[in-house]
């Protein structure tokens, strides 16, 4: 059996940080299971990966996120001989995309308005599915409708734009 990973954000649960879920039946029937499995997440969490037993660092922290989580940083570094994060250090930044702009003002996408409905604030919501995004942390949005589609903009002068992932739009 291989692994899944549940993305939260992708069925209506909009969270922020790590989270463990369980059912309310197994913390009342075996709370020490539990709890030793919460202790044991924390610790793989804070734990370095590099020296086991050592609480992790904050460059080993970054090393994996740079290397891990931001497109194109590891080759643009290696082109210079620097790992990512002595990119990041000596740079102080990496530009992921061109001329992105203001993402609140961009057009959605066709392919994401899938039977797509309208709340009265001008929120727009969708079936389609997400599209993936280069971003590993979640960014917010605001709840869907209460029909299981994901708000995906909101209406302006006629078109959909993205806005922001805020409870208005």
């Amino acid at each position: 059996m291989q692994p899944a990973a549940l993305r939260f954000s992708e069925n209506g649960a909009n969270i922020v940080g790590m989270t463990i879920v369980t059912k309310t039946d197994l913390i009342k029937s075996n709370p020490d299971l539990v709890r030793r499995f919460v202790r044991a997440t924390i610790k793989s969490w804070e734990e370095s990966k590099k020296n086991p037993g050592t609480r992790l660092g904050i460059d080993e922290y970054y090393e994996w996120i740079f290397e891990n989580s931001v497109p194109g940083l590891p080759e643009k570094a290696a082109a210079e001989n620097l790992r990512p994060l002595e990119f990041m250090r000596r740079y102080g930044a990496f530009e992921i995309a061109k001329k992105i702009g203001a993402i609140h003002e961009q057009t959605v996408a066709t392919e994401e308005l899938e039977d797509i409905r309208e709340g009265h604030l001008g929120r727009v919501f969708t079936r389609a599915a997400k599209p993936a995004s280069p971003n590993v942390v979640p960014i917010p949005s605001p709840d869907g409708d209460g029909e299981g589609r994901r708000f995906v903009g909101i209406r302006v002068d006629g078109e959909i734009k993205r806005g922001f992932p805020t409870p208005s739009g």
